[in-house]
């Protein structure tokens, strides 16, 4: 279970001490996400006190939003690890059950833009599966916990040549597996076993995250980012984009912009 809380006569105690013990960034989510009503007030109440801060700096909702934009923009390894590194705080018994995304869809802001929540959703579904791989190739929640083991090689070579030439609207699996003389049948059983999604779900996933990066430069317009991140049709981005975020790529800058 995440961190317990201190309440006493309605008054938040474990705040200041608990709160820095947390060395995840996802933790924190969890932790700040458990604040509701009367124990946010509370929170509100021990931060103000601890910082000497006025109450709009204090605000929990905008810590929650800072430590929910802060992971959502981690790269992907940062992501895995963090959440790696939070699960280690939990139950060996209760691993497998929070291994899924339904346990922290709700981690994310209410204020959050309905674009970032779907990134969100998109990061969590990729980051979750890989864990849940590794969890299932050590076959012992006991193994867990000992740091992040690697991919097969053929795997981390395709996810680097993704890393490295995603800007590219030539890679595709065929020439990953031309480079490393695997076959594409191969590589995919290997990456769905290891990722979680086939090569082009990843790849898919890796611009559409990149892309999100891109919008924010108002000097970009969007034919630019579709073409910095390996489309050569704009209105094909347009369509991966809203079907991986659930809007378009137009909608989701102009919400971020306000």
């Amino acid at each position: 279970m995440p961190t317990q809380l201190s309440f006493e006569n309605g008054q938040l105690l474990s705040w200041p001490e608990e709160f820095p013990k947390i060395a995840s960034t996802f933790g924190r989510l969890v932790f700040i996400a458990s604040l509701d009503g009367e124990k946010a007030d509370a929170g509100r109440q021990m931060l103000i006190q601890r910082n000497g801060a006025a109450p709009a700096a204090c605000n929990l909702d905008v810590i929650h939003n800072q430590y929910f934009a802060a992971w959502l923009h981690y790269k992907l390894y940062q992501q895995v690890s963090d959440v790696r590194l939070y699960l280690t705080t939990i139950p060996e018994e209760a691993r497998r059950l929070d291994l899924h995304i339904d346990s922290y869809v709700q981690l994310a802001p209410e204020s959050a833009q309905h674009g970032d929540r779907k990134l969100w959703e998109c990061n969590l579904d990729v980051v979750l599966a890989m864990i849940r791989s590794r969890w299932e190739r050590n076959g012992s929640a006991s193994n867990f916990d000992l740091q992040a083991d690697r991919h097969d090689w053929r795997v981390e070579r395709a996810l680097h040549s993704i890393e490295l030439e995603f800007h590219s609207h030539s890679l595709d699996e065929t020439v990953v597996c031309r480079n490393m003389r695997t076959s594409t049948r191969y590589l995919s059983r290997l990456f769905k076993r290891e990722i979680g999604s086939t090569f082009r779900e990843y790849l898919r996933f890796f611009r559409m995250r990149k892309a999100v990066e891109l919008l924010s430069d108002a000097s970009l317009t969007v034919q630019q980012v579709a073409k910095e991140v390996g489309y050569v049709d704009p209105s094909n981005f347009g369509r991966d984009f809203r079907a991986l975020l659930g809007v378009t790529p137009r909608q989701y800058r102009l919400a971020r912009l306000l």
